[in-house]
């Protein structure tokens, strides 16, 4: 390719992402004029509202997200997700989405792909945390990440060293997720084994975008 023009798409590509595209992290321009839309939600899945529970530090969370049943609406290439505290608020040094194992619902069926926030920034860390106050809510930065409506996710939240509050998305009786209090993150571990709960941590939903 002529130098000329790729001299020219490099000054192009910004002013395009500006004007309403946006960079994804897999490298790719989404279509000018696109928008963010709600695909799947912790309170559609639970049919709760958000509620206040128990502070603890260094926990793992593995979040169930259930698209057999139902409860993602559309598939999708292109993503972002919702952080959500409660009203102890919360603090997230690492956090993953990657399919779920459909004989151990609590591992992953292959390496997840880590979440990245502050747009363009590092990969949330213990160097790098989503801080959020009581009740605020955050977005990661926009991820090229094939969601396909019909299969279940886990999207992983561990806290580590800050500080985290069990509020969340409640649903008796139904098991939503598992945790497993440890200094170590088991953000991107595919072997995992956690405990029950009936509550989804951290995350209140998932859009995409297009």
């Amino acid at each position: 390719m002529k130098k000329w023009i790729i001299t020219l798409l490099l000054i192009l590509l910004p002013i395009y992402a500006e004007a309403g595209g946006i960079m994804t992290m897999g490298g790719g321009v989404a279509a000018a004029g696109a928008t963010w839309t709600e695909i799947w939600s912790a309170a559609g899945q639970t049919g709760g509202s958000l509620y206040n529970g128990q502070s603890a530090s260094t926990e793992n969370f593995r979040n169930y997200i259930d698209g057999i049943n139902s409860h993602i609406t559309s598939s999708a290439t292109t993503i972002r997700v919702k952080f959500q505290a409660s009203t102890g608020g919360m603090t997230i040094q690492g956090c993953a989405i990657g399919k779920q194992d459909p004989d151990y619902p609590d591992r992953y069926k292959e390496p997840p792909t880590p979440l990245r926030f502050k747009y363009g920034g590092e990969d949330i860390s213990a160097e790098n945390p989503v801080v959020l106050g009581s009740n605020e809510s955050a977005y990661s930065d926009a991820l090229t990440f094939t969601i396909d409506h019909t299969v279940n996710y886990l999207i992983h939240v561990w806290n580590g060293s800050g500080f985290a509050n069990y509020g969340g998305w409640y649903k008796d009786g139904v098991v939503e997720g598992g945790y497993n209090t440890s200094a170590t993150d088991y953000t991107l571990t595919v072997l995992y084994s956690g405990n029950d709960v009936n509550y989804l941590v951290g995350i209140a939903s998932i859009e995409k975008y297009e």
